[in-house]
């Protein structure tokens, strides 16, 4: 599970950035319950924890 979250990160970005779960998964996260998008101030909590998760899961790598 850990390689694959790694994986996941070192997604390699070409012809269309889209194709990443990662950056899906952030723009997914940042539709409101309306169809509208986050205010920047509620959104960047959520990109904030991501990144704090990625950052964590590189330094568990590691370690191992």
């Amino acid at each position: 599970m850990l390689r694959f979250c790694i994986n996941l990160l070192n997604y390699l970005l070409q012809d269309n950035k889209y194709k990443s779960v990662i950056i899906s998964g952030l723009a997914v996260l940042g539709i409101c319950d309306n169809n509208r998008w986050l205010n920047t101030e509620d959104y960047m909590s959520k990109y904030s924890a991501v990144a704090k998760l990625a950052q964590m899961i590189v330094v568990h790598k590691g370690y191992k």
